[in-house]
This record gives structure tokens, C-alpha cells and sequence, in this order.
């Protein structure tokens, strides 16, 4: 279960992340407020996190945690700084390494199959930090679990509308059961004109639910240091199906 918590989250994470383009990074403020999942309480958080984007990887560095995807290894790493420690999930869902990876593999096809997102343009209008930005609302529903944003959208900033768009639904295409559905989830995500300048998001996980804001606070194009896709020195691995956090 906690598996399939993770897996969701990871989605809603890169989901919520609406640029990509080649040597560019963005800094954002993230809030999340305090909130219990499966009898766990968490305080609230917050941080700031720094992405970084290239043609073929994305990192989300976090002060807590970290996500590294490599689009053409099809590998996703989750770092936990406070333990010291990463997993890596292998994302060729053709090629199971084993047949437990095999059974997770086919229970995430049926439970990744009912996805669904839809992105509307409310018309509302207004300045966050002197860029002028359109509301979206965009409504997800994954897995049995639901999450529902309003989107602040600053057309005059324009990233590449090849690797932006990519960014929208590269994760899902490595995702069973989502291939079938993946000119949908393009046509949806192409609504999105510009750069999100803040979300506001409520998660319905597990009939538990998770507030969290996120707002822009530098954007830019320059080269990625290597460091930015490499494992921490003297992190270790842990083992885990599917790679995904303990």
C-alpha cells in the first residue's frame, strides 16, 4: 500500500511541475500542510525546491526529498536526505526484472488505466508577482484517489513548445495501462498557454486530504551542473519492488 501512496504522489509531483525545456531550471516556494495518511501524521512543510531540465532528465531537488527521472535509462530515483538514502525504480514496464515486479506491474496497469485529467480555462484574471496570469482548473483522477488544482498561468512566459509539452505527460507514457490514453492526456495538457506561476492543490488520498500551494520564484535558462542528476556521495541504496521509498 504504501507503494501505491508513493507511486501517486510521485505523479501528482511531476504533474504539478508544468516546464520543461532543455538547460533551463525554475526555483518555487512549496507549502504542504499538516495532514495523516494510514494513521501517519505529517507536520506541515516547507521548502524550497530548485528543477532542473535537460532533453532527456528532470531533477526536483528538495530539502527532504529529491526525484531524478533519466527519460532515455527510463529510471526514476527517490532520495530521502534525512535517511541518506535512494531507490531506483526501472520504468520499462516491457521488461519486468522479476515476476513480483511482473504481479506490480499488472496490478498498476489495471489501477493506472482509469486516469483521467481534464485542464478547463476558468477566464479569471490577475497579477502574482507582477506577472499577469489566467486561472485553469485541472482535475485528476488516478488510482481510485482524486486531485484537484487551480492553476495561475503566465502566458508571456514562453518556454519551447516541444519540451514544454513533453514534460506534461513524459512520466505518464512510463506508466502502465497509461499508453492508450496518452493523446488525450495531450490534448489536455496543451490547454495549459504559458508557465504556472502558483497552484493551489487539494489530494484526496486514501480518503485523506492534502492541501499544498506552490508559487515561482526565479526562472532562467543555464547550464545544469552534473551534480544536479547524480546520486549524493555516500547515500545508500535501498532495496524495494518497483524502486519506490520504504
Amino acid at each position: 500500500m504504501k507503494r501505491t501512496i508513493s507511486i501517486i504522489l510521485l505523479i501528482f509531483l511531476i504533474s504539478a511541475t508544468t516546464l520543461f525545456a532543455q538547460d533551463f531550471f525554475i526555483k518555487q516556494k512549496v507549502h504542504t500542510d499538516a495532514h495523516t495518511i494510514m494513521g501517519q501524521q505529517q507536520p506541515e512543510q516547507d521548502e524550497i525546491q530548485t528543477i532542473w531540465m535537460t532533453d532527456t532528465k528532470l531533477a526536483i531537488l528538495g530539502e527532504q526529498h529529491s526525484v531524478i527521472m533519466d527519460f532515455n535509462k527510463k529510471t526514476v530515483a527517490n532520495i530521502n536526505h534525512q535517511e541518506k538514502s535512494y531507490t531506483v525504480m526501472n520504468l520499462d514496464q516491457e521488461a519486468p526484472a522479476s515476476e513480483q515486479d511482473a504481479q506490480m506491474q499488472q496490478m498498476m496497469k489495471s489501477m493506472m488505466g482509469n486516469i483521467q485529467i481534464t485542464v478547463t480555462p476558468t477566464g479569471e484574471q490577475k497579477v502574482i508577482n507582477d506577472w499577469k496570469c489566467k486561472k485553469y482548473e485541472q482535475n485528476m483522477t488516478v488510482m481510485g484517489s482524486t486531485v484537484k488544482s487551480d492553476i495561475w498561468v503566465a502566458p508571456e512566459i514562453k518556454p519551447p513548445v516541444s519540451n514544454y509539452n513533453k514534460l506534461h505527460y513524459a512520466a505518464y507514457l512510463m506508466m502502465p495501462g497509461v499508453k492508450s490514453h496518452i493523446d488525450k492526456l495531450q490534448n489536455e495538457f496543451k490547454k495549459i498557454d504559458g508557465m504556472v506561476v502558483k497552484s493551489e492543490t487539494i489530494r484526496n488520498v486514501m480518503g485523506q486530504e492534502v492541501k499544498s500551494w506552490s508559487e515561482l520564484v526565479e526562472y532562467g535558462k543555464k547550464d545544469a551542473p552534473a551534480s544536479a542528476f547524480q546520486i549524493p556521495s555516500g547515500y545508500t541504496q535501498k532495496e524495494h519492488p518497483m524502486g519506490m521509498p520504504q
